[in-house]
């Protein structure tokens, strides 16, 4: 935890310190606005917490449901101080960023705003690459990704509490079809799953490429839900995500594009400012930008 006085002049990062992407992305934040940037590791002492970020005037959080992040993300909330939240991106999930006024999965209101027009061209080009790529083809199987058992998403976002669960669930709701359940790559090790007669495990090649050739995928939170939209595949959320809360997939993704950035963005405030958010007692740096010229 870096040291020295808090206030409004400081900007509070939440997150592993040691993942230096999305340090960098906050780092770069703060620059653009002149202020100081301090971090608190994601397990801090609760108390360490708030008297650290009580008079800091903007807090990047990651994820915001886990440990000390979900703390301090009730605690902006209450104390009406700025806040974002972070978390890794798509295509590729692992080189970008998205981020969210209120949350992922169920609390975010990505699926009821009003695309940028950025964002639909962005969601568009993307959308154009990977069908190029991963050409449609429908061999009439539903593909289910499954996700790491204790991920946040699943705690808090669907009603269900196992791996069974999903299999359970998304058998039922496809008695007679082939259903191909893709492991998450973290969670190798699915020998307990009572697979379905006709139905089958399969880890190997991308998940990209099984989705071309899937009727309809059905996950609960997975970021890969979002991938199978771009794709055009039709695409079945069975937990608390934007995708179940409306039928306009694409609107959907042109949010979620208008707010993403590569992990190397030099400029990220661009986005977080596309959100309605700035440090507080600060100008919007988008005026102070065309005030100058």
């Amino acid at each position: 935890m870096s040291g020295g006085r808090i206030s409004m002049d400081t900007c509070i990062f939440v997150g592993a310190l040691k993942h230096k992407p999305s340090l960098g992305v906050a780092k770069r934040y703060a620059e653009a606005y002149g202020m100081r940037l301090r971090t608190i590791p994601r397990f801090e002492p609760l108390y360490h917490c708030y008297g650290l970020i009580k008079d800091a005037g903007f807090a990047i959080i990651w994820n915001g449901q886990q440990g000390t992040d979900a703390l301090v993300a009730e605690y902006c909330r209450a104390k009406h101080i700025p806040h974002v939240f972070m978390e890794l991106g798509i295509l590729p999930q692992n080189g970008s960023f998205v981020f969210d006024r209120d949350g992922f999965c169920g609390r975010s209101n990505i699926w009821k705003m009003n695309p940028p027009q950025e964002g639909v061209d962005r969601m568009l080009e993307a959308r154009a690459k990977v069908q190029q790529q991963y050409p449609r083809r429908n061999e009439g199987y539903v593909l289910v990704p499954l996700q790491v058992p204790m991920d946040t998403q699943m705690y808090y976002h669907w009603d269900g509490r196992t791996l069974q669960d999903v299999v359970d669930r998304t058998r039922a709701m496809f008695p007679d079809d082939k259903i191909v359940y893709r492991p998450h790559p973290k969670v190798q090790n699915v020998s307990d799953l009572r697979i379905p007669k006709g139905c089958r495990i399969e880890s190997k090649g991308e998940f990209l490429e099984q989705a071309a050739g899937a009727k309809v995928v059905v996950g609960v939170t997975s970021t890969c839900l979002y991938e199978a939209a771009l794709l055009e595949v039709p695409t079945i959320a069975i937990g608390d995500h934007p995708l179940k809360k409306t039928d306009d997939h694409d609107r959907v993704l042109a949010n979620l594009y208008a707010h993403r950035i590569d992990a190397d963005e030099p400029e990220p405030w661009r986005v977080i400012e596309r959100l309605g958010l700035v440090p507080a007692g600060r100008t919007p740096r988008s005026l102070e930008l065309a005030e100058a010229c």
